[in-house]
Formats: structure tokens, C-alpha cells, sequence
């Protein structure tokens, strides 16, 4: 995938069960396809997979994560 758009993260998500996991490479991301993971996030739709941020953050940051203040280049998200 050249650059993930905001059509092209919707569509997956869209498409996936409550549960199953996605990996975002949002180095791949457009700003638009950043942000609107962020608002995911927000809005409980993605969470992060919490045993990879426990191994790649430290916990005084995982927070900002968790919340979608910080996204993370690559992570595994899961659908609520």
C-alpha cells in the first residue's frame, strides 16, 4: 500500500469483528489517516494491543497511548 488514507483505514475497520486485531503501519499514513485512528481511538472503536505497548513504551507514556494523544508508528489495535 503506497500511503493509507482515512477511506482505506475505515474500510478495514469497517470489515473487522469485534475483537480481531489490525496492524497499522502509520508511518504509511496520510495526516488525515492519523487523525482519524486518533478519533478511533477516542472513540472506543480501536485500542491498542496492550501487551505490545507494555513491551515498546514505558508506562509513565502508555497513557497518552491508550487515549490517542500518542500513536505509535507501528502497533497491533483491536476492535471494541
Amino acid at each position: 500500500m503506497a500511503r493509507g488514507t482515512v477511506r482505506d483505514l475505515k474500510k478495514v475497520v469497517a470489515g473487522m469483528k469485534k475483537g480481531e486485531r489490525v496492524y497499522v503501519n502509520a508511518l504509511n499514513l496520510t495526516e488525515k489517516g492519523i487523525e482519524c485512528l486518533r478519533k478511533m481511538i477516542e472513540d472506543d472503536v480501536l485500542t491498542v494491543d496492550g501487551s505490545e505497548l507494555a513491551k515498546y513504551i514505558i508506562p509513565a507514556a502508555r497513557g497518552n497511548y491508550r487515549t490517542g494523544k500518542s500513536i505509535c508508528p507501528q502497533m497491533t489495535y483491536i476492535k471494541l
